[in-house]
């Protein structure tokens, strides 16, 4: 079985809004002797985490990216461990979980950002910002949170992307 093939097939469904057929796809492969353990069962883990985000299941993501940061761990994948640790942090975002949420982000973001893609990298930055920019918030420097949201802006309007909700979500 190609679980290259499998990967992309479910993220062209996750594009279309099929979620179900994404995640019905990933449950398929999750039974495949070739994802039992490893690199490619990480990354699994990680599109199955960016499934249920996308579906709105933030709570029904931590348990799986607590599976793949174990995977990644107990393998020595350093960057799919880094890689693990801020999608962790996104899903902490959005549940309130501000301090796991800084925690997850400080254990992963130097090791995506020295050695990441520059895809990964730019949600990298991106969710540090908006971690930024909540911390602001929640402690009231509305002016640091302010410019964390005006640099933001500033840099969408100058490289703009159709599926940005898309990605907002998962990452």
């Amino acid at each position: 079985m190609n679980t290259v093939l499998y990967s992309w097939r479910s993220d062209l469904l996750v594009a279309t809004g099929d979620l179900v057929g994404a995640w019905r796809l990933l449950g398929e492969l999750r039974n495949e002797p070739a994802v039992a353990d490893g690199e490619a069962r990480v990354r699994l883990l990680l599109a199955e985490s960016c499934v249920a985000v996308t579906a709105g299941g933030w709570a029904i993501a931590i348990p799986i990216l607590v599976e793949a940061l174990t995977v990644a761990t107990r393998h020595h994948l350093a960057y799919l461990a880094a890689l693990t640790h801020l999608h962790t942090a996104n899903v902490q975002m959005h549940l309130g979980l501000m301090r796991e949420a800084e925690a997850s982000m400080a254990a992963g973001l130097s090791g995506v950002l020295a050695g990441g893609s520059v895809y990964d990298q730019a949600c990298a930055r991106l969710l540090h910002s908006k971690l930024a920019a909540r911390l602001y918030h929640e402690v009231g420097y509305m002016e640091e949170r302010n410019k964390c949201a005006l640099e933001f802006r500033q840099f969408e309007l100058n490289h703009p992307c159709q599926a940005y909700q898309l990605s907002m979500k998962n990452f």
